[in-house]
């Protein structure tokens, strides 16, 4: 089954999707959509997307993918047990402004000793729950203040 209107066009995949180099690390039969063609996407450096939104599947994607449309990668990690049972329910992203420094996304947890400032620790991280907004990642911002 091809998927296509208009600006994107791609075939449902399955895989194992691994969080690290151990093999009970990797979930079985992870859906994927990979994408043929996409509007405003062939200029990006890398070899692959995977689509972050917090979009809630419907419940046909988790019985069919393969025919019924693949539900979001961050929507298969919270409903994937094997998941949950061995990581943190988080994300992260290292972004370098250096040439030759690539930058890193982190899934299951954060890496504070390798990214953060000399001299912090995780109990400097600010966590921010996610708004209301099921579409894309926001965060409230009601109690946000700069300088005194």
């Amino acid at each position: 089954m091809q998927y296509g209107k208009g600006k994107v066009l791609g075939n449902p995949a399955q895989d194992r999707a691994c969080f690290s180099t151990k093999e009970e690390n990797c979930l079985s039969n992870f859906s994927f959509l990979t994408v043929i063609k996409a509007a405003d996407v062939e200029a990006l450096k890398g070899g692959g997307l995977v689509g972050l939104a917090p979009t809630p599947a419907k419940a046909d994607e988790f019985k069919n993918p393969m025919t019924k449309g693949v539900p979001g990668f961050v929507a298969q990690l919270k409903q994937s047990k094997q998941y949950i049972d061995n990581f943190d329910p988080v994300f992260s992203f290292y972004l370098s402004n250096k040439i030759h420094e690539d930058g890193k996304i982190l899934f299951g947890g954060i890496d504070v000793e390798k990214y953060a400032k000399p001299g912090l620790s995780e109990a400097n991280v600010f966590w921010a729950r996610q708004s209301e907004n099921k579409m894309y990642w926001a965060v409230d911002n009601d109690k946000v203040t700069f300088g005194s």
